[in-house]
């Protein structure tokens, strides 16, 4: 298995993994960004899907104070998980590819 993943980062140019791997940092750097205002000034609002269905059932799209800083916790696991990510396929390549 390990050598299967192996080769074919070997045959994966280099620029795609490095082009991979600077996606996911600066992803993940601007998550770990926002979640530390989140906790910093404790209040985070929504985005996307769930701030048009917060619209349509009346309820607000910001949080704040515990729920805030919870969120902000969320938003800075998932932006290590990004680096994290980035860097595997830096080293890996397209390990998830069929």
């Amino acid at each position: 298995m390990l050598d299967s993943i192996l080769m074919i980062a070997k045959n994966e140019p280099i620029g795609i993994r490095i082009s991979g791997c600077l996606v996911g940092c600066i992803v993940g750097i601007v998550f770990i960004y926002i979640g530390r205002q989140n906790i910093r000034t404790q209040r985070a609002d929504e985005s996307g899907k769930r701030r048009a269905v917060n619209a349509l059932l009346g309820s607000s799209n910001s949080y704040t104070g515990s729920k805030a800083v919870f969120v902000g916790w969320i938003r800075i696991l998932c932006g290590v998980g990004a680096i994290i990510f980035g860097f595997v396929f830096l080293v890996f390549g397209a390990f998830l590819a069929p």
